[in-house]
């Protein structure tokens, strides 16, 4: 087999990856085949070979994508002299301008149904996205104690339940943004979600 250009080998691998996620939510990992993947990606079932060995290898793919894409949005990009309120705040707008990016829809619209497909425990997909929102959702109760302990957001604020609000307000604007056909305004909620972080924030005493 000939050596394929690296910018192609990473185009082609996705455009595969893609195929096989929305291949995986529509029929499930179990039932789902090569050949339904391979058509989904518009190529032939020996060719797909050519980049993923196997079905399970391609469901590794799939979940390590989803993963680095929800770890990304918590790395250290605070801007030199931003507070951790204000980069949260940051982490919120990366979150809402992928409702502006092309294709939000389709994308959204596979993630509600493989979150769907968790109530099903026999379906692997189903597990694995519990396990992704159980990781996101602790991933901001944590952001949201370094807050806490900087002093930027008052301590009777239940970290666990603000979190689960935040994540609530995500997950359920996706859905209507699935069910309308985009047709809904998404920058208000966000407007209303750093308004109320910023009422949380400790009162400071005049001198």
């Amino acid at each position: 087999m000939s050596r394929m250009p690296g910018a192609y080998l990473e185009a082609r691998t996705t455009e595969i990856r893609d195929a096989a996620m929305r291949v995986f939510v529509r029929k499930g990992i179990n039932a789902a085949t090569m050949q339904d993947i391979a058509s989904e990606a518009g190529m032939s079932a020996g060719a797909i070979y050519r980049y993923f060995e196997s079905k399970d290898q391609l469901v590794q793919a799939v979940f390590e994508y989803c993963r680095e894409e929800n770890r990304a949005l918590f790395e250290d990009r605070r801007p030199e002299g931003a507070s951790l309120l204000e980069a949260f705040v940051g982490v919120g707008r990366t979150v809402w301008d992928e409702f502006g990016e092309p294709g939000a829809r389709d994308r959204f619209a596979v993630r509600l149904a493989a979150t769907l497909a968790g109530s099903r425990e026999d379906d692997p997909l189903g597990g694995e996205m519990r396990r992704m929102h159980t990781d996101v959702l602790d991933r901001i109760e944590s952001f949201v104690r370094q807050i806490q302990d900087a002093g930027e957001l008052r301590r009777d604020i239940d970290p666990h339940a603000l979190a689960l609000t935040i994540l609530s307000a995500v997950q359920g604007l996706r859905m209507l943004f699935v069910e309308f056909d985009e047709q809904i305004e998404t920058e208000g909620v966000l407007e209303i979600l750093n308004r109320m972080l910023r009422g949380f924030m400790p009162v400071r005493e005049e001198n």
